[in-house]
């Protein structure tokens, strides 16, 4: 299996859970400049689309194994 990173300077990452704690780190990740939230994922739909804009990712799900082998 090979794939080819979409921009070496940055790095993806799917985002885990969005509850006050995850919310707080979702909030610090979106802040580092070479890290592009892909993908995050909660239970609540409602949670992974408000981390999705805080983080401006690219998507929301509530299946996390989903998030995890997103190829991006």
């Amino acid at each position: 299996m090979t794939f080819k990173l979409q921009d070496p300077g940055r790095v993806g990452v799917a985002f885990l859970g969005v509850g006050r704690m995850g919310m707080s780190h979702l909030q610090t990740l979106a802040g580092i400049r070479n890290a592009r939230v892909v993908v995050v994922a909660d239970p609540d739909i409602d949670a992974a689309r408000r981390g999705q804009e805080v983080s401006f990712a690219e998507r929301a799900t509530t299946d996390a194994l989903d998030a995890i082998n997103d190829p991006a």
